[in-house]
């Protein structure tokens, strides 16, 4: 049953009192409770709401708060970009709100190299596996092993 409900009932109840005093089991106290219960759950959800609300109204404050920042950040780096054109350095002095602020790690040697070359086959490019045998049929024509779960190939990982 809802809120609405239940204050109707006990509404009900309320005018027809003298009529159904003693054919029910309820009592004036037991209608009293259920009455305050009603209005203390309408004042709780009522304040959940403007809660909810409150909370709303802040992030959209929040969020027109930043987007004015943004806009008015990027006239500033337009105008640092046009004085120091010639010059240089328009980043270094308003550098991007959106630019990361680490920088990446250097690459090793060893990591510059490709580990291994990608191979484009029937099923696309991948690694080649090792140990899969490349089998020349009667018409001449080699075949490329069938990767598991690939057209052609077996639906199982071995």
């Amino acid at each position: 049953m809802r809120i609405h409900d239940i204050a109707t009932m006990t509404q009900v109840y309320r005018t027809n009192w003298q009529a159904i005093q003693g054919t029910t089991c309820r009592t004036l106290a037991r209608l009293g409770r259920a009455e305050a219960l009603c209005s203390r759950m309408t004042t709780l959800f009522g304040l959940r709401q403007l809660g909810a609300d409150g909370v709303a109204e802040a992030t959209d404050l929040r969020n027109r708060a930043f987007t004015y920042l943004v806009t008015r950040y990027d006239e500033v780096r337009r105008g640092v970009a046009f004085l120091r054109w010639g010059r240089g350095g328009a980043d270094r002095i308003a550098p991007s709100l959106y630019a990361s602020t680490r920088g990446k790690p250097k690459k090793s040697a060893a990591a510059q190299q490709p580990a291994q070359p990608v191979v484009v086959g029937p099923n696309g490019p991948f690694v080649p596996t090792t140990g899969a045998a490349t089998t020349t049929p009667s018409n001449g024509r080699s075949l490329e092993p069938k990767l598991p779960g690939m057209p052609g190939g077996s639906p199982f990982v071995s």
